[in-house]
């Protein structure tokens, strides 16, 4: 994948940091904008029985994957459900420094047979959450999220939460998100407006679909909330389903 110079810009400019995420920013607008995502995608999940995996990426890096991701889990976690996190981005892990958590053990060790499952899980009481961090980075972290042992340790998290929620690395830089899609299936794709590419989210939602992943909904943030009302976070957070795309 090439993209000009003007448009690795254009990307670039816009990048998410904790200062996104509802554990950081209590604002009312922005725990009512998330509400309405949470409700959209609880029903999308609706007709699955017991626990339900997602999957969420985006096309490329900076879209705000990662802190959507922490805030859906966080915003589920608030409806006093079983929620665990999973950082599958074995490549460029946030979520550990964005939640202020260490990293010296988590999924990639696991899978790796260096540890055991409870070695890994951490508990954040105060968020009524579970996080598995990336761990140390694997030289073969698509192999290992193709493996036997991931396809166990999703049966085994089915069992023991009612939401697991994997945060990925972007679809269109490597192959991870496609091969994780395939045993996860369900997929909320992070878009940015004013930062996502077109031409690369097509690209991304093509490869997704081949994959035979099933597209939830996608997430709309709004890069220019700074433009708005001091405080407001409307349509900061916009949840659409596929069938309305």
């Amino acid at each position: 994948m090439r993209l000009s110079i003007l448009e690795k810009r254009k990307y670039r400019k816009h990048i998410s940091s904790d200062k996104d995420l509802i554990t950081k920013n209590p604002s009312p607008a922005l725990s009512e904008a998330l509400k309405a995502a949470r409700i959209n995608l609880m029903y999308s999940l609706s007709d699955i029985e017991g626990g339900k995996c997602v999957l969420v990426t985006s096309a490329l890096a900076a879209e705000g994957k990662t802190t959507s991701c922490i805030n859906l889990a966080v915003s589920l976690a608030q409806t006093e459900s079983r929620v665990l996190l999973v950082d599958a981005d074995m490549r460029r892990p946030r979520i550990h420094s964005y939640l202020g958590l260490k990293n010296k053990e988590g999924i990639a060790n696991y899978l790796g047979g260096f540890c055991e499952l409870k070695d890994i899980i951490i508990r954040m009481d105060e968020h009524n959450l579970d996080v598995i961090t990336a761990g140390n980075l694997p030289p073969n972290p698509t192999e290992l999220l193709a493996s036997k042992k991931m396809q166990n340790f999703i049966a085994l998290a089915k069992e023991n939460y009612d939401y697991i929620l994997f945060d990925t690395p972007p679809v269109n830089i490597v192959a991870d998100s496609l091969t994780l899609a395939r045993l996860v299936s369900n997929v909320v794709f992070v878009c940015k407006c004013g930062a996502s590419i077109t031409s690369e989210i097509k690209k991304a939602l093509s490869s997704l679909k081949f994959a035979d992943a099933k597209i939830l909904g996608f997430i709309t943030i709004d890069a220019h909330e700074k433009k708005k009302k001091k405080g407001s976070y409307s349509g900061y957070y916009y949840y659409y389903s596929d069938d309305e795309s």
